[in-house]
């Protein structure tokens, strides 16, 4: 009902386009499965019959074989035999001649498939046959094997088959051997043939003939037919195609050729012991009427299939059509929706539908690639503010944002791990800041991977030179001391294997939530800090005896003075023993602060600082180039600050002992003002430049002009000020440019401040060489 109702509907072009796809969809895959399955059925067949032809030849060969075989042996036998070579030197002698014509009389009746036997003597042309008189010859058709003997130089020659009427009117066919007498010797005193019934040898033909009309033949070498055996054993092949075949190099093999006209299907087997070969010739007419009912078969199956089809293909159609056709809909509502250009597609088109999907796919493709690449910029953002105590939430809040980053599920108890790269400033002189990222974050992995072994933990990069691992120990610190120790001991190792620079390791204060992370994170800074006295040790673990209330200051000021008077003096040797005693009074110190360190490192080179400008010398010269301030930052031990400021002092001796007067620091700041005062110049600026900290620079700078930098600064801008309003007709926004003022505002704020008139007053009363624009 309902296909009677589609049938009368207009068809949809879609529909049909669908209908027909799954129609030759399915019916190109029948037909070359019908055409198949017959190819495959007619080539079993013939390959069938292939295999018992040759099966056959090669049996029918075999004993072939062992006929001729025994025929060239009685051949053999009566050349040899001495009574008839005495026979043939005496032929007229009636009784060897009977004698010997009694011998292959009975020779020949002991073998059925032996026609007769016939001895031919040269010395008189007598010829003894084993089935009638003897004779003269040849006188008569059966003897012309004897010319045709006497005509060749073979010692043996076979005859192929001949036909002969008897004395009583009967045909009879024979094949003959000949050979000559006798076998032994070199001269030639006659021939003797041996006869072989044709329809014995037929007989062994008949073992090849089967059920599909084979005929088989037996052919001499030169393609004359020995004898035949088949449907029509009267037909014979003509002598010209036999030759061909008995000639051709594909023994044992068969092949399709036209003998007669038909298709046959032709098997030569291999030559017989005297060169003749087997040939069975089978029609493909038995093939063909043979492969009838299988055609019908096929042909049935395939029109049933075809039908199937019809039904299938009707349905699918039927099926996908509104899914389609809703997705034509979406896809012009999508286009309008993305402002994409008309299509120049037909209605009813999917062409449409790919284009979208790529911008679809594309879209998807580059959220994923940006989120894969902040990905980790947000891990270690995430624990960046947990570390720094930036998340004030609670540990579900702080689970579901774990989750949310698909980071692994923490338990409680947590304690922090800090890595920190040795002599940082050096590395960071030596590669790239790219190097150096690519450098931290193999360490990362280094670590994330040694201690995600026995733990759970998550790794984020802190500074330029620290990585710190969340440890997600599940227990407080002290029964797990000793794990964490191999293991920091392990990442310290692989560290040194793979990498080319060491680290130290420090751990903080175990705590039970995510949300006290922040507190072992501080404590394992704190422990880290204090690296800088602890000679030779690569991992750091909190010292519950010290505590902030017990860090106390320590400055030694009796040897700072001792060390500037013996500096002063040029005494490089006792300056030295001044910092030797400094250095071991801070090694004994167990309550000093890392940043009390630093701060007396710092004041000394301030003092030093002092008595180089004090007594006139240039701190270039002592020092050479560079911030010494921030060299000093990159030493993070005792020994190394020691040794850095120890040069550093006998450098100072040397040049006070070579003392010549050089401009002070003062002098260069002056300098810097006087050539920069158009910039936007700071006092943190000129002490850089000068290479000196600013609070230092401030002190120096006014024992010496008795201003501040920032008064002399001002002083300089409004004198040059007073030269443009003088000299040009500059406007006030342009002059306070030149000065180094940003704003005009300012410029006549501080310029009214200083003279007690605005620009413009000053510039009315002392004149202008120009007009203001």
């Amino acid at each position: 009902m309902n296909l009677m109702r589609f049938a009368k509907r207009k068809p949809n072009k879609l529909f049909l386009f669908y209908f027909l796809s799954f129609f030759l969809v399915i019916l190109v895959p029948v037909l070359l499965l019908s055409i198949s399955s017959y190819r495959l059925a007619y080539s079993s067949i013939i390959n069938e019959i292939r295999n018992g032809n040759k099966n056959a030849i090669q049996q029918t060969g075999t004993s072939l074989d062992r006929l001729l075989e025994e025929v060239h042996s009685l051949s053999i036998q009566l050349g040899l035999d001495g009574g008839i070579y005495a026979t043939s030197r005496n032929t007229v002698s009636s009784y060897l001649l009977n004698d010997v014509k009694d011998r292959i009389a009975s020779l020949s009746n002991a073998h059925g498939y032996i026609h007769s036997i016939q001895i031919y003597f040269t010395e008189n042309g007598t010829l003894l046959s084993s089935d009638g008189p003897n004779r003269h010859g040849p006188g008569q058709p059966i003897d012309e094997w004897i010319p045709q003997m006497a005509a060749t130089k073979k010692p043996m020659l076979w005859l192929p088959t001949r036909t002969y009427v008897n004395q009583e009117g009967n045909p009879f066919s024979i094949a003959s051997l000949v050979v000559k007498l006798p076998v032994a010797y070199s001269d030639i005193t006659g021939y003797i043939a041996i006869h072989i019934k044709e329809e014995d040898i037929r007989a062994y033909l008949a073992a090849i003939d089967s059920e599909n009309n084979t005929r088989a033949y037996l052919a001499a070498d030169n393609g004359v037919i020995v004898t035949a055996f088949g449907e029509n054993p009267e037909a014979r092949m003509a002598s010209s195609v036999m030759k061909d075949l008995v000639h051709t190099e594909d023994v044992g093999d068969s092949s399709v050729m036209r003998i007669d006209g038909v298709a046959s299907l032709v098997t030569i087997g291999s030559p017989l012991s005297n060169g003749w070969k087997l040939v069975s010739v089978t029609p493909l007419k038995y093939v063909d009427n043979k492969m009838g009912y299988i055609r019908n078969v096929i042909l049935f199956t395939g029109l049933l299939f075809v039908l199937l089809g019809t039904f299938i293909s009707y349905y699918l159609s039927r099926t996908i059509y509104n899914p389609i056709k809703r997705v034509l809909e979406k896809t012009t509502r999508l286009r309008k929706e993305l402002s994409l250009p008309e299509s120049a597609a037909k209605e009813h088109s999917l062409r449409d539908v790919p284009e979208l999907f790529d911008q679809v796919y594309l879209s998807h493709k580059k959220l994923e690639a940006s989120y894969k690449e902040i990905y980790p910029v947000m891990v270690n953002r995430f624990l960046n503010d947990l570390f720094y105590n930036r998340i004030h939430e609670s540990d579900p809040d702080i689970e579901r944002k774990l989750a949310d980053l698909r980071l692994p599920k923490l338990t409680r108890g947590f304690v922090i791990m800090l890595i920190e790269i040795d002599e940082y400033s050096k590395w960071k002189e030596q590669y790239s800041s790219r190097d150096l990222g690519l450098l931290r974050y193999a360490a990362l992995n280094i670590a994330q991977e040694t201690v995600s072994e026995p733990f759970t933990c998550l790794s984020a990069e802190t500074s330029d030179n620290q990585i710190a691992v969340l440890i997600n120990t599940g227990a407080s610190l002290e029964p797990i001391v000793d794990p964490l120790t191999e293991i920091a001991k392990s990442v310290i190792q692989s560290i040194r294997s793979y990498l080319p620079f060491t680290v130290t390791i420090s751990f903080g204060t175990a705590v039970e939530h995510l949300q006290q992370v922040h507190v072992s994170f501080q404590k394992a800074q704190e422990v880290m800090r204090r690296k800088i006295l602890q000679k030779g040790m690569a991992i750091l673990f909190p010292d519950k005896s010290l505590h902030p209330h017990t860090f106390k200051y320590f400055y030694p000021a009796h040897i700072e003075k001792l060390l500037v008077n013996h500096m002063r003096a040029g005494n490089d040797r006792e300056a030295l023993d001044c910092l030797d005693r400094i250095r071991e009074r801070l090694l004994d110190e167990p309550h000093i602060s890392y940043e009390n360190v630093i701060r007396l490192y710092n004041r000394l080179i301030e003092t030093m600082i002092d008595l180089i400008e004090d007594i006139g010398l240039s701190w270039e010269t002592a020092y050479g180039s560079g911030n010494v301030f921030q060299e000093l930052a990159k030493h993070e031990s005792i020994d190394g600050l020691h040794e850095w400021i120890s040069a550093i002092c006998v450098r100072i001796c040397e040049s006070i002992r070579n003392h010549v007067r050089v401009p002070s620091k003062a002098d260069a700041a002056i300098e810097i003002i006087e050539t920069r005062y158009q910039d936007d110049i700071s006092v943190e600026m000129i002490a850089d430049a000068v290479q000196v900290t600013p609070a230092y620079l401030s002190r120096i700078f006014k024992q010496a002009t008795g201003k501040t930098v920032l008064e002399y600064l001002t002083i300089v801008r409004i004198e040059h000020s007073k030269r443009l309003l003088h000299t040009t007709g500059l406007t006030m926004q342009e002059i306070s440019q030149r000065v180094g003022y940003n704003n005009a505002n300012s410029f006549i704020r501080i310029f009214r401040k200083h003279e007690g008139v605005t620009p413009g007053e000053y510039r009315k009363v002392n004149g202008s060489l120009n007009r203001e624009a």
